[in-house]
């Protein structure tokens, strides 16, 4: 999906659809208990084609558990520029040309994305995708931060909040409030940080009410900036 499409995934995940992204279809995910040991979570994950890189890099990943009641998530590597913008843009959208030159020039190096979706009764959010991307450089990774939230500035026409992030250097999140013709108004929230070379993107995507805590979000955020080589 387009960043900036956190708009057209917020209505799907919201109405039960599942988390459409892009021209591809959201990988299948498996049922969960909280229950589930570290072991058995990350075997949830083995349905999915993942290089030893790809498998190292999605360590670098928020904690899978760190929102309560989401499955432990479905893993997708991603080995190129042009298989990232598959995923985090719309199929039509006219910057994914500009965007895979702009990742290619930084020195795309390999991203992983993983989606989880709510598996138990309660408030909280529907789905929650995650990805860490490799670039040849921090300064590259950082300028990735200030693009993604103005992507989503320039092609959502829904209102939109500035959330702070004080415990990441050079962090930036936005806080989206979705009305759908289709099923309940959602709450979308899109942190973005980079930690030396690496970039990473958090969505999240739940019921207008407080369905998105922002608190808890934040947190997770922050657990893997500290975990992050080169924070």
């Amino acid at each position: 999906m387009l960043r900036t499409g956190l708009v057209a995934v917020a209505a799907a995940a919201i109405i039960g659809v599942g988390a459409a992204c892009g021209g591809s279809d959201s990988d299948s995910e498996s049922d969960a208990t909280t229950e589930q040991t570290t072991t058995e979570r990350t075997s949830t994950e083995a349905g999915t084609e993942v290089s030893q890189r790809g498998r190292e890099l999605a360590l670098l990943l928020p904690a899978d558990d760190a929102i309560a009641d989401l499955g432990a998530g479905s893993l997708t590597e991603l080995g190129t520029a042009a298989e990232l913008v598959d995923r985090l843009y719309s199929e039509g959208d006219p910057g994914r040309d500009a965007a895979v030159e702009r990742f290619e020039a930084g020195g795309y190096d390999l991203g992983v994305l993983r989606d989880q979706v709510r598996f138990g009764p309660g408030e909280g959010p529907q789905l929650v995708r995650s990805y860490v991307v490799g670039f040849a450089t921090p300064s590259a990774a950082r300028t990735e931060v200030g693009e993604s939230i103005a992507e989503v500035r320039r092609s959502s026409a829904v209102p939109s909040t500035d959330v702070a992030v004080p415990d990441i250097p050079g962090a930036a999140a936005i806080h989206l409030e979705v009305d759908s013709d289709e099923g309940p108004a959602a709450d979308v929230l899109f942190v973005s940080f980079s930690a030396g070379r690496f970039l990473y993107g958090i969505q999240v995507f739940g019921e207008q009410g407080g369905a998105v805590d922002e608190g808890v979000i934040l947190q997770a955020a922050e657990d893997a900036y500290e975990r992050a080589p080169g924070s």
